[in-house]
């Protein structure tokens, strides 16, 4: 999407992966930090006007919800315009994908099993509301 848009992409891994070698705890310490990193970040593009995509996957959570009105507002507030953009693959897909050198790489999810756990489970599939483009 970068190369397509000239936008900078924002990997929201590499928030994670900072955060987890500092808190290896799955908690909200490691969280915490994970969404200071991610917040600090998009003002800083927003104050300097550059165009950021941002990854993030949303969970459903109030907690993503807060987040995400956090991050608009830190965005609008400097001048920004945000632009929700909801990404969209069927299970085939993901699970072709699983095994991609690249996700090794970016410490993504490597194991099917657990794919195929989360999807049954209906993880990662919160449709966002109001400003948005399906993909």
């Amino acid at each position: 999407m970068g190369r397509r848009t000239g936008f900078k992409v924002f990997h929201n891994h590499l928030t994670q992966d900072l955060a987890k070698e500092l808190y290896p705890a799955f908690d909200e310490t490691r969280f915490g930090l994970v969404e200071e990193l991610r917040l600090v970040t998009v003002k800083y593009a927003a104050e300097h006007g550059t165009d950021l995509i941002h990854t993030f996957a949303h969970s459903g959570s109030s907690a993503d919800d807060k987040f995400l009105d956090v991050m608009i507002d830190a965005v609008e507030q400097r001048g920004g315009r945000v632009r929700l953009v909801q990404l969209t693959a069927s299970h085939d897909d993901l699970t072709a994908r699983i095994a991609n050198p690249s996700r090794q790489r970016f410490h993504k999810l490597t194991d099917s099993a657990i794919l195929q756990e989360k999807l049954a489970a209906g993880v990662w599939l919160p449709s966002l509301d109001g400003n948005q483009t399906h993909l």
